[in-house]
């Protein structure tokens, strides 16, 4: 249940196809003061379409992981608003 409740209050920033590329990403957020995780897009229910990893951030992080995604010449996922 718990790990249900810190799942929504993240949020998918880069869909790679690779475990170590996400790895990277991950790691990349953490060196930058974003902490960071990764999980199989498709156990992401909006996301579900999608095969590969996603790297997940808190909410409050995602347009900071964003702009460092950006920077390192890895396209972040946009943004949706609800």
């Amino acid at each position: 249940m718990f790990e249900q409740v810190q799942r929504q209050q993240q949020e998918p920033v880069a869909i790679v196809q690779s475990q170590a590329t996400a790895d990277l990403l991950v790691a990349a957020c953490r060196v930058h003061g974003i902490e960071a995780s990764t999980l199989m897009a498709s156990a992401i229910p909006s996301i579900d379409w999608v095969e590969g990893f996603a790297v997940l951030v808190a909410d409050a992080d995602a347009e900071e992981a964003r702009r460092l995604l950006d920077e390192l010449g890895h396209p972040p996922l946009p943004t949706y608003e609800d």
